[in-house]
C-alpha cells in the first residue's frame, strides 16, 4: 500500500485507483484489512483533509463499498439503496467514529485523568 500515492486525490478517486490495481474479491476479513490499510495510507497522504482521522476515512470507504455491493450484487425483489439512505447510513458511521475518537481523547487527557482520581473526589467533598 505504501507505493500508492493518494496525495491531493478525492477519496472516491483514490479508492477507484486502489480497486483498479487490487480487485476486492476476497474474504470479508481480507477486504476489511485492505480497507483499513487503505484508510491509513489515504490519511497519511492527506493529513490536512476534512476527514479528521483514518477511522473516518475507513467508515466512508466501507460505506462506498456497501453501496457498490448493493448496486451490483443485489438480486430479486431487493430495493436498491437510495441516495438519502446512503447519506444517512454514512453520516451515522462517521458520527460513531468521531464520537469514539472524542471519547478516547477525553479519557486520555490530563483533565480527564485528574477528574478520575480519588483525590479530586475528596477535594470536592471538603468544599
Amino acid at each position: 500500500m505504501e507505493y500508492f500515492d493518494f496525495r491531493q486525490l478525492r477519496l472516491d478517486v483514490a479508492f477507484r485507483k486502489l480497486c483498479r490495481k487490487l480487485p476486492l474479491n476476497a474474504e470479508t476479513q481480507q477486504i476489511d484489512r485492505i480497507l483499513e490499510t487503505f484508510a491509513v495510507r489515504y490519511w497519511d497522504c492527506n493529513l490536512n483533509s476534512i476527514f479528521g482521522n483514518a477511522d473516518v476515512v475507513y467508515a466512508i470507504v466501507y460505506s462506498i463499498l456497501l453501496l457498490n455491493t448493493d448496486l451490483h450484487v443485489a438480486q430479486g425483489e431487493h430495493k436498491k439503496m437510495s441516495r438519502s439512505e446512503f447519506i444517512r447510513n454514512t453520516m451515522c458511521a462517521i458520527r460513531a467514529q468521531v464520537n469514539m475518537f472524542n471519547d478516547a481523547a477525553t479519557r486520555s487527557s490530563p483533565i480527564a485523568q485528574f477528574v478520575g482520581t480519588k483525590m479530586w473526589y475528596s477535594d470536592i467533598e471538603s468544599i
